[in-house]
């Protein structure tokens, strides 16, 4: 049995009003795509504004924050530089030095409140410029007081070197007139010639004397002598000294109390005869005499004469 073909059936044609319906459709879809293209694009644009609104105020928030913290920190470094000069700063005036570590500490104070923000930035800068200005009073001040102690300095030395000068011409002055007073001194020496010294026995019955050569013979030790002219010296009255040194070494002497005793050679000491005489620039002639206390001493007996304290003639008598 033979099948027979089947027959494909025939799509039904659309008719005109779904045509027209689907093309409405279609155009509405269109409409609404558009209008929610244009409203996306809208919001967008909105969108992008806004975030570039945004961008450009945190772009100036953070420009002013960073201008902020950048004087900020120029102040800071201004108060640090200040606080270093402040350092280098150096006087012998104690007040000023007072001032000055009072003005270092309002200084280290300020930073301290600039690093916690407890200062504006405003009264930081004005404070900052007010401490400025005292720094500057301070150099001014220390300049002042350095030009004046200079000066001082200066005078100081001058008259330092003035008074050694002064001092210098002084101490040659007093030499000169201490050589000049020597050499007077030297030369008012009164000075003696032909001093003898000898032992003699005085006779009782006419008072005439003889010259001894023994000690027990004795009853006197003369002594005699020449001043010679000296016209340097003042004239007037002047005392001799003799002083006697027998063989025990011992000075013969009236006594051992400070009424027989004299200055001389820088020394006071015992002294044996003692005679006021009237020079008056003149050659003059002197005798002394010892009487005896107690008998001779056999020995070299040493014989010094003495004005004004100073040894003016020697010589020596032996006795047997």
């Amino acid at each position: 049995m033979t099948d027979k073909p089947q027959t494909t059936p025939k799509a039904e044609k659309p008719n005109k009003i779904e045509t027209a319906q689907s093309a409405e459709k279609k155009n509405n879809s269109g409409k609404i795509f558009l209008i929610l293209s244009i409203l996306l694009f809208l919001t967008c644009g909105y969108l992008l504004k806004l975030y570039l609104d945004q961008k450009e105020l945190l772009e100036q928030v953070t420009a002013e924050k960073n201008e902020v913290i950048s004087e900020k920190d120029l102040v800071k470094m201004e108060l640090e530089k200040m606080l270093k000069e402040y350092e280098l700063l150096e006087t012998d005036n104690e007040e000023l030095k007072a001032e000055i570590e009072a003005e270092k500490e309002k200084i280290k104070d300020l930073l301290d409140k600039i690093d916690r923000y407890k200062y504006s930035l405003y009264k930081a800068k004005k404070e900052a410029d007010r401490l400025r200005e005292i720094l500057k009073q301070k150099y001014e001040e220390i300049d002042s007081l350095n030009t004046a102690n200079k000066i001082l300095k200066q005078e100081n030395q001058q008259i330092t070197q003035e008074l050694t000068t002064q001092k210098t011409q002084n101490e040659e002055l007093s030499q000169v007139n201490e050589e000049l007073t020597t050499k007077v001194n030297v030369a008012s020496r009164l000075k003696t010639i032909n001093t003898q010294a000898y032992a003699i026995k005085i006779k009782k019955s006419n008072n005439t004397s003889k010259p001894v050569t023994r000690a027990s013979k004795a009853d006197k030790i003369r002594i005699k002598f020449t001043i010679l002219k000296n016209e340097v010296t003042p004239p007037g009255k002047k005392w001799i000294y003799v002083r006697i040194l027998g063989p025990d070494g011992k000075v013969l002497a009236e006594g051992n109390s400070d009424e027989y005793k004299f200055e001389f050679n820088g020394v006071k000491g015992l002294y044996s005869i003692k005679k006021q005489i009237d020079y008056q620039n003149e050659e003059m002639q002197v005798q002394m005499d010892w009487a005896k206390i107690n008998d001779f001493l056999p020995g070299e007996y040493n014989i010094e004469i003495y004005e004004s304290g100073v040894d003016i003639g020697r010589t020596k008598l032996e006795l047997k």
